[in-house]
């Protein structure tokens, strides 16, 4: 992942497959997909952990640099 993100010219962004997992989840939730759907697209059993580890709150949104993407 991260040679992918410094290939594509973002060498200080870090980029994780848990970046990309809570980036998906919590887009999803603030968009209003069903908890269970989330849990089945990110594979989540555990939906504790889905919740206190993945989604995140949606104040945290407004100070991601995903914004400076357009994403």
């Amino acid at each position: 992942m991260q040679a992918r993100a410094n290939a594509a010219g973002f060498d200080d962004i870090l980029v994780t497959g848990h970046s990309l997992r809570a980036g998906h989840a919590t887009s999803a939730a603030i968009n209003g997909a069903p908890i269970d759907r989330i849990a089945a697209q990110t594979r989540h059993r555990d939906l504790g952990t889905l919740l206190t580890h993945y989604i995140r709150p949606a104040a945290a949104l407004a100070t991601s640099t995903s914004r400076d993407l357009g994403l």
